[in-house]
């Protein structure tokens, strides 16, 4: 009975294997088909909005980015083809994790094909490619399958080409090699994990032929076109100063094990576990129906192998046995000799660059092999039946919590990602921006990759022009512009003409513009009107309110900050999925609504809070902003509070603010006011009130030390920081 039932289960994986195979990976690999865009997908495709921008077609545009990736020393084109031809053909989020889906099901497929021709063995290779998928786990960073489609495409392009060699092999039909031929030669320029292809070829040349010198002929050709492609490669690099990290090596033995280490262990189930990048999830969250699922596919799949006749030719083993450690260990050596290598180390364990996806089909080739070689080598019946159990066990857990920790995952992106494009996407269907003319002015705080300035005009359909006021956009060919044109014809043509480049700086990096000075986009031409966007999310419950105002702008006594003043403004409701028109006769601040917390609607009271003060508080020679409510900024020792009084009579107020030393050394700092200076000695924090007269206009409080900037690493050369600062006008 118990042969009967064994054998029972045997022939259900063999004659259901492929149906069973994707409906197992479609569960598992569920929380791909509900992310986002991620990483570098999410500006990618955009394409049709940088086509508005450009002025050009697809295929201009594609020339344009190859003649820029020789430039810089990479030759391989078709990356750039496929990717820019496939965000511009397949814009739909659904349909492209779909397509994501099927290219890595295919994977699979074809993985399952070389394992079945290097074990023999139909079943075995099923067992190998239904355990494949718990290998896969998302990370929120560089991660294979989330983003960057590349990766999977090349998997699929070296697993199909040796599919076509073995097929070759098999039927001595010199189309299959053409083909492979036809593969190799298109896909040695798509990326440079592909090279790896030309190893596996061999040994599976060899494999078949027994014979060096008739495997060194077949794959001669195949060597040619490599060399070939290498050679150009390093011309290239050789004459250009790119700064792609693929272009630098790095042999020191130390740092090259260290990389290659993480590396390899980011291919283990679990690993993604390890990290400290945000809070995982809770093991006891997970579904009954999802842990009864994994559960049950482990008992089957253990069930499966245990039964399983079957033995290793010692020839085939040996084979076998490099293959899978090929293909798990030499992504790895290529990533901890390369410029990732510092970025892999800087990590940690648990993080893993994009190769990784290989490396899980080669993992999962070397466990199912040493679990069948150690099933084989147990000859009691009590320990076979605890080796099951531990078995099942290790694998439903794997199953379960992987399966969870990545929709946490996917669920942490969309929070960036997704739902803010899609509930902006709303907006702007609604027709938030219909009535914005080709010579006005969007500004905006880029937050996500959706406030990127091509998704605007790609959901509109047309050019908008934007301005982003905490990045900074004021480059020619990597050079600070001091002056530009006031008035040109049109402002992107100008952009263009100029080579002036939008470099995407966050604000903590190099090329950050003071958030309350005019950016020089504001100046930069007469434009018709100037309108402010805003918006408030609720991500928990993917709820949006965003705001469109026409603004005012200060006049020319007070620049260069500025206060942007709106009465007239339009709001979108994405729960009402509808548009409100208000026209105030108060004077609102558009700097405020920068300042909301992402949580909160705008009503009634929150509006309140945003009218314009009398006087308002900025800033010169501080750090970006950071944090919420409390408002926090650091300051690199000489800094100024620009204090504006709007009306035309001196105003008695109160300035209130902490200073903050964020280590155990003493502070002293120098407040000036007018003809007046103080001075404070220091230590971690004190809390600031100065009682000063404001003239109408300008005023400026001096902030300065001359301490020891704090060694914490921080680049920015932090000596001082000024926290939850605020005026009070005493009449």
């Amino acid at each position: 009975m118990y042969k009967i039932k064994a054998d029972k289960l045997a022939s259900f994986f063999n004659n259901f294997s492929i149906p069973m195979l994707f409906l197992w990976s479609l569960w598992f690999l569920y929380p791909l088909i509900v992310s986002g865009f991620v990483s570098d997908d999410s500006y990618i495709s955009q394409v049709r909005g940088m086509l508005y921008f450009s002025d050009i077609g697809i295929f201009d545009r594609i020339a344009q980015q190859v003649s820029y990736e020789l430039s810089m020393g990479r030759p391989h084109a078709i990356n750039w083809i496929f990717l820019l031809l496939y965000f511009y053909l397949i814009p739909s989020l659904f349909v492209h994790k779909i397509i994501i889906f099927m290219i890595i099901f295919l994977n699979i497929i074809f993985f399952k094909k070389i394992i079945e021709f290097l074990s023999e063995s139909k079943k075995f290779s099923i067992f190998i490619a239904f355990l494949i998928p718990i290998f896969f786990q998302f990370r929120f960073w560089h991660d294979p399958i989330l983003a960057f489609p590349t990766i999977p495409a090349v998997s699929l392009s070296i697993f199909v080409s040796l599919y076509l060699l073995i097929k070759y092999l098999q039927t001595n039909k010199n189309l299959f090699y053409y083909i492979f031929l036809f593969v190799f030669t298109i896909s040695i320029q798509f990326y440079e994990i592909y090279y790896l292809t030309i190893i596996f070829s061999f040994l599976i040349l060899y494999f078949f032929n027994k014979s060096l010198k008739k495997s060194f002929i077949l794959i001669a050709l195949p060597v040619a076109l490599l060399i070939l492609s290498i050679f150009l490669t390093s011309y290239l690099r050789f004459d250009t100063p790119g700064d792609y990290p693929g272009h630098s090596f790095n042999l020191e033995i130390i740092p090259v094990l260290k990389a290659f280490w993480i590396q390899t262990f980011a291919s283990f189930p679990s690993s993604w576990m390890l990290t400290d990048s945000f809070a995982h999830s809770e093991i006891k969250s997970i579904s009954y129906i999802d842990f009864a699922i994994s559960l049950s596919f482990s008992i089957l799949l253990v069930r499966s192998l245990i039964n399983f006749q079957y033995s290793f030719k010692k020839y085939n083993a040996t084979f076998f046995l490099i293959f899978s450690l090929l293909l798990l260990l030499a992504p790895a050596a290529i990533i901890a000799i390369t410029g990732h290598q510092n970025e892999i180390i800087l990590a940690g364990l648990g993080y893993g660059y994009i190769p990784v996806f290989l490396q899980y089909f080669g993992l999962s080739v070397l466990l199912v092999y040493l679990i069948f070689y150690l099933i084989k080598k147990i000859d009691s019946s009590l320990i076979r039946q605890f080796t099951f159990i531990i078995l099942v066990i290790l694998i439903t857990l794997i199953t379960s919590v992987t399966r969870h920790e990545n929709f946490h995952v996917v669920e942490k992106s969309n929070q960036i990602y997704k739902y803010p494009r899609e509930l902006l996407k709303s907006s702007l269907d609604k027709g938030l921006l219909k009535n914005i003319e080709s010579n006005d002015l969007v500004i905006r705080n880029q937050n996500f990759p959706s406030d990127h300035y091509w998704f605007y005009s790609m959901n509109a359909k047309r050019i908008i022009n934007t301005c982003s006021l905490n990045i900074d956009s004021k480059f020619i060919k990597g050079e600070r512009v001091k002056e530009l044109p006031k008035k040109t014809e049109n402002f992107m043509q100008e952009i263009l003409k100029n080579k002036i480049l939008k470099v995407n700086k966050l604000s903590t990096g190099k090329g950050y513009i003071p958030e309350d000075k005019y950016p020089f986009c504001i100046e930069y031409k007469d434009w018709d009107n100037i309108y402010g966007l805003s918006y408030f999310m609720n991500l928990k419950e993917q709820k949006i309110q965003v705001l469109l105002a026409k603004l005012t702008l200060d006049d020319e006594t007070i620049k260069p900050y500025y206060n942007f003043k709106f009465k007239q403004f339009v709001i979108y409701d994405s729960e009402a999925d509808s548009l409100s028109q208000f026209d105030s006769e108060i004077l609102f601040d558009f700097n405020k609504t920068l300042r909301l917390h992402k949580s909160k609607n705008i009503n009634p009271d929150e509006m309140q809070s945003l009218k314009l003060d009398m006087v308002s508080i900025h800033f010169e020679n501080f750090h970006p902003e950071e944090g919420m409510g409390s408002y926090l900024r650091w300051s690199s020792g000489n800094s100024k509070l620009i204090l504006i009084n709007r009306s035309n009579a001196p105003q008695k107020s109160i300035i209130s603010f902490t200073i903050l030393r964020p280590d155990n050394t003493e502070l002293e700092l120098f407040t000036k006011y007018k003809s007046q200076t103080n001075t404070k000695k220091i230590l971690k924090a004190l809390e600031f009130n100065m009682n000063l007269i404001l003239d109408p206009g300008l005023n400026e409080v001096q902030i300065f030390s001359n301490s020891l900037k704090i060694s914490n690493g921080d680049p920015r050369n932090i000596v001082f920081g000024i926290s939850d600062y605020k005026v009070k006008i005493l009449d």
